[in-house]
């Protein structure tokens, strides 16, 4: 619940204008009440190809809120290949971040960089820190998925993001920790032909799990979206995304 905490501070200040509205002037409260109130939960992920792929996670994650009437402003910052280091050493990465009051920022490491370099990757998120210090963005930790032929890479991701997080005290989404899990009990393919990035499919379940961190309380097993995939297939996805405790 803390990753839409802002966003509840924004919906109670609205409020409270009514409350006072109240007080004061009949009519104006009449006025309030009439007019649409426009709170908008705005959402940054700065990735690479894993983020970025069939559509991107932000065209993902706002059509799932949509689906609820919630309205998501979710962008990306994702060129295929890039580290972190790349990104904070991005005059355009660092743009994004500073002209935009973002609630909360997504940060996913390149996937070969967080398992076998990983001290590189604590120095940029470490990095990351210092660009946030005087923010009160709310900073999360992307952790992917081994790749498909790889599966070893898994308990490496584990380690770097773990470490990662406890430098920084950036909380983990532990997508593929959900990935790995999934792959062993299901035989639906969530991988594309290349064995590293998502199919689909995967970039589905990753999207409707990211929904099920930020919105805990909405069902997303009610949701009418289902992008390009069967009505049949996403709810299969949905139903799973449900059950997973690990996403809180």
């Amino acid at each position: 619940m803390k990753y839409v905490c802002t966003f509840l501070k924004k919906c109670l200040l609205v409020v409270s204008v009514i409350v006072v509205s109240c007080d004061n002037d009949d009519g104006a409260v009449s006025a309030m009440n009439d007019a649409p109130v426009d709170e908008t939960l705005s959402i940054l992920f700065i990735g690479n190809s894993h983020t970025n792929y069939n559509s991107g996670l932000a065209t993902h994650v706002e059509e799932f809120a949509s689906s609820f009437g919630i309205d998501v402003q979710a962008e990306i910052v994702a060129p295929n290949g890039f580290t972190l280091e790349a990104h904070v050493q991005s005059e355009s990465t660092l743009f994004r971040i500073q002209n935009t009051d973002w609630d909360i920022i997504i940060l996913q490491e390149n996937t070969y960089r967080a398992a076998y370099e990983t001290e590189e990757m604590k120095q940029s998120i470490l990095d990351f820190t210092e660009v946030f210090a005087t923010s009160n963005t709310q900073v999360s930790l992307f952790k992917t998925w081994a790749y498909q032929d790889m599966p070893e890479m898994n308990n490496l991701l584990d380690i770097a993001y773990n470490e990662s997080s406890v430098l920084s005290n950036f909380p983990v989404i532990p997508i593929g920790s959900v990935w790995e899990t999934f792959i062993t009990t299901s035989t639906i393919d969530i991988y594309d032909d290349d064995n590293v990035h998502p199919n689909p499919t995967g970039t589905y379940l990753t999207a409707g799990l990211f929904f099920k961190k930020l919105f805990p309380d909405q069902d997303i097993t009610s949701s009418t979206y289902h992008s390009s995939l069967t009505p049949e297939l996403a709810n299969e996805i949905k139903t799973y995304v449900s059950s997973q405790t690990i996403i809180q």
